[in-house]
């Protein structure tokens, strides 16, 4: 399970939604928080399955998301000095 991709749905993601990802695991975080965003934003898992995930990679995981959301909504323009 681990090792396979995840298939995000990125027109879905919400403000809220990247509030809890940058939290990721740690002081603060909801782990149900966690699984119910992520169970909505990755369409090949359910929040069971993520919840079944080892906490170790699942923190690669959201960390390895956090910056592909980032990387997607950083426009080029202001990617460039002026």
């Amino acid at each position: 399970m681990a090792s396979d991709a995840w298939e995000i749905d990125i027109e879905q993601l919400t403000l809220d939604d990247l509030e809890i990802l940058e939290k990721g695991i740690g002081p603060g975080a909801s782990a149900k928080q966690i699984k119910q965003t992520l169970g909505r934003l990755i369409t090949n898992k359910t929040a069971k399955d993520i919840g079944k995930i080892p906490l170790k990679e699942l923190n690669k995981r959201i960390a390895a998301l956090s910056q592909t959301i980032q990387e997607l909504s950083v426009p080029k323009e202001s990617a460039t000095p002026s």
